[in-house]
């Protein structure tokens, strides 16, 4: 490789006479730069804030290209790309509008492009030493990145307005090369089949009969999001999503959501818009997505999907799992990062040991869907991993749950990671065993997830000065003390299958308040018994997600769920009305008696019998 990079930088040199389109840097805050070779090397010579430095060269029309060799690119304090006329030179990435640059990334960390300051994560990375060219094509506002002479990135559209080279830093001997460079060797126009981008014209999609999705109805959030994406992309809908999330008190996408439709997209092939969001962008606060699913069978294996906060990654999996399920030909794994267990969500525990189960009941192999807790993320940092392994299936039948039967056994797990330590745990797991021994006389079996999968190691920056992301990690490490997490999944089985779950979940990163294991055990048995005293074969949890397989079922599905309890929402209604507005199948809800007497919701429906044709 070093010998590759030497020949390239060798070879652009040497065409130094031939070309003209050679920019030089301008000398722009000379406190902090160092100019040498004829203003052909910039490097920073002191640290602190952002120094930026402009080309010479000003790119109005017709297609440019130049060339950086990097050195010392440090992660994240390192970009190289272009600006506009009027950019602000030592203004911070994140804050900066009017560039469009590429960081490289390190060895533990991918590469980030951003575009007039909104971050694009997971792109490719560079080194020290690495040669990276650049195209500007001002004729059709694109901007293409090549990496020792190799294709790396094709961003459409995104350039708005006369531009000019740029690099920025913030480290002492940062430092970029202007090097002489003839260009790519295709034409330009035949770059289009590598674009990350496609637009609808060019890109095998559904593009007609758009269903217009209202978010602001019935239960308001991003349940209706999920829904909507994921039966879009199995039945090749195409849909607009307006006033997302409107019933809430920050409106619009969050990084959870954006990230669910990435994924969903890329599983299906398809756009969206506004495209930043194929990007990686989590375009927070937007209150309208597009969906345009694509129609051939994608042959891709894995999908990674990092929603980069303590989002949850199980409401990831509720969107994906029913297009990596039942419309793809070959396996898939996803790779799903965020939070593992978080408040108002159901965890993975929940998915793998309660709702995982009533998907076998309705003829999904057992085999066909592995769980895998790589790491566990907990509020306020997330950093969890959820590996899932889906096979696909040719169609699921239906689910008759109307007879619970006797209690049978209950199992659960307990976990938690932070201030938490082992021994807690352990007290957790025996007061929840003395609890429910008070109240069932059948087997009773609880575990505890080891703590040591909760935190990560901490590794500092190895530059001179240490970087506002080296303090967060060392203000992260100290806080680990004072704050943590510890949950509880239990889940009660009768004679006759019915699954009933309870759980806890008590984060104190806003108290800082010590975690009881006392509190975390009764809420969670308090929990369990009010959704078994309720009267239904499933919980209102279980309940909710099942509706979409009900709906792609073949033959009639009936289902006892609970009647009211502490918990209770308008998320069952918000999944008929929005499942049923997709796929067109009716459902009835008809209140009728538990066999406890209390009053209960007996939900049925004939399933539509939908088919994967790539099987």
């Amino acid at each position: 490789m070093e010998n590759q990079i030497t020949e390239l930088s060798t070879l652009m040199h040497n065409e130094l006479s031939l070309l003209t389109d050679y920019p030089s840097w301008e000398v722009i805050n000379v406190g902090n730069t160092k100019f040498i070779n004829n203003g052909l090397t910039c490097t920073r010579t002191k640290n602190g804030i952002y120094n930026g430095t402009i080309g010479s060269n000003i790119y109005t029309e017709d297609s440019h290209h130049f060339a950086i060799q990097v050195h010392n690119p440090t992660d994240d304090t390192f970009w190289i790309g272009v600006s506009y006329l009027d950019v602000s030179i030592n203004e911070a990435p994140k804050h900066n509008t009017k560039t469009i640059i590429w960081s490289g990334g390190n060895e533990t960390r991918p590469g980030t492009v951003r575009i007039h300051s909104e971050k694009r994560r997971n792109m490719p990375k560079y080194e020290d030493g690495d040669v990276i060219g650049i195209v500007v094509d001002m004729k059709n506002h694109d901007l293409i990145f090549y990496k020792n002479g190799e294709y790396v990135m094709y961003w459409e559209g995104v350039i708005q307005g006369p531009c000019r080279p740029y690099f920025l830093s913030q480290f002492t001997d940062s430092s970029a090369t202007l090097i002489q460079w003839n260009g790519p060797n295709l034409p330009l126009g035949k770059l289009i089949v590598n674009r990350n981008f496609k637009d609808i014209e060019n890109r095998n999609v559904v593009n007609e009969n758009q269903r217009n999705i209202d978010c602001s109805l019935l239960e308001g959030g991003g349940q209706i999001i999920r829904i909507n994406m994921a039966l879009s992309a199995l039945l090749k809908i195409p849909i607009k999503i307006h006033s997302i999330r409107a019933k809430r008190t920050k409106p619009g996408l969050g990084h959870q959501h954006s990230t669910s439709a990435k994924l969903v997209a890329d599983l299906c092939e398809g756009i969206l818009e506004p495209k930043e969001l194929l990007y990686g962008s989590h375009l927070t606060g937007v209150t309208e997505l597009c969906l345009y699913p694509g129609i051939e069978n994608n042959t891709a294996t894995e999908f990674i999907a990092d929603i980069h906060t303590a989002g949850s990654v199980t409401l990831l999996l509720q969107t994906a799992l029913p297009c990596a399920l039942l419309s793809r030909s070959i396996p898939s794994k996803l790779i799903l990062k965020g939070g593992t267990n978080v408040s108002f969500s159901p965890s993975c525990d929940f998915t793998k040991m309660v709702f995982f189960p009533h998907l076998v009941k309705m003829g999904i192999n057992q085999d066909s869907i592995n769980f895998n807790i790589e790491k566990r993320g907990y509020f306020p940092r997330g950093g969890g991993e959820f590996i899932v392994d889906i096979q696909p299936i040719k169609s699921i039948n239906a689910i008759d749950l109307v007879d619970r039967g006797e209690v049978v056994s209950i199992r659960g797990i307990v976990y938690g990671g932070g201030c938490v330590k082992i021994k807690d745990l352990k007290n957790t797991k025996i007061i929840v065993g003395k609890l429910l021994k008070e109240q069932f006389n059948v087997n009773i079996d609880i575990q505890y997830s080891e703590v040591k999968d909760v935190k990560s190691k901490i590794v500092l920056s190895t530059n001179k000065m240490i970087t506002k992301k080296d303090k967060q990690k060392m203000f992260n490490d100290s806080e680990d003390r004072y704050i943590g997490t510890c949950g509880i999944q239990l889940l009660l089985k009768t004679s006759t299958g019915c699954i009933i779950s309870g759980n806890s979940i008590i984060e104190n990163a806003k108290t800082k308040e010590k975690i009881e294991p006392d509190n975390v055990a009764k809420e969670a048995v308090t929990r369990l018994l009010e959704n078994w005293n309720a009267g239904g074969c499933v919980d209102e949890y279980t309940m909710d997600q099942l509706i979409i397989y009900m709906a792609l079922a073949h033959g009639h599905s009936r289902v006892l769920c609970s009647g009211t309890t502490s918990i209770s929402s308008l998320h069952l209604e918000t999944a008929i009305y929005f499942t049923k507005l997709m796929t067109g199948v009716d459902f009835t809800i008809t209140e009728t008696l538990g066999e406890n007497g209390k009053i209960c919701k007996l939900v049925e429906c004939d399933g539509m019998g939908y088919e994967n044709k790539w099987l």
